[in-house]
């Protein structure tokens, strides 16, 4: 339901297909109370997403990573069978500036340069940004 998120489906699909042919695997979760796989799908075709969705009903992503706002992208590294370390966290991009103040086009890529960044070998430049958009609620 957020416009904001709604907005990035052109850039989450060419972050997605490039992070594919990179070996990154990329999910779009969904945060919503009641979200079926139905709701996912129409979501999906609605907006031409082409990502793998992740009903979180219950929040299990959304306590462990201790998310606020949809969209806000999570580049998480698997340090070991169990073990992962977020390595970036925060937006997309900057096509929004402020709720309500939307750019033409993003200038900067900060969810996707993270990507290269980490698969490169190199360390993530900045690792955490504001994510603009809709607030999760929250159910606890």
């Amino acid at each position: 339901d957020c416009p904001v998120a709604n907005a990035m489906a052109p850039q989450l699909n060419r972050i997605y297909d490039e992070a594919q042919e990179e070996g990154v695997r990329c999910y779009l979760v969904y945060p919503r109370e009641g979200t079926t796989a139905a709701i996912m799908q129409e979501h999906a075709e609605g907006y031409g997403l082409s990502g793998i969705g992740i009903a979180d009903t219950d929040h299990v992503l959304v306590e462990a990573l201790d998310a606020r706002i949809t969209p806000e992208a999570y580049l998480l590294e698997f340090t070991g069978q169990n073990d992962w370390a977020i390595r970036y966290r925060g937006r997309v991009n900057d096509l929004y500036a402020s709720i309500g103040n939307r750019r033409d086009e993003p200038s900067q890529h900060d969810f996707y340069e993270a990507i290269i960044a980490l698969e490169s070998g190199e360390s993530v430049g900045t690792q955490q940004t504001q994510a603009i958009g809709c607030t999760i609620q929250r159910r606890h």
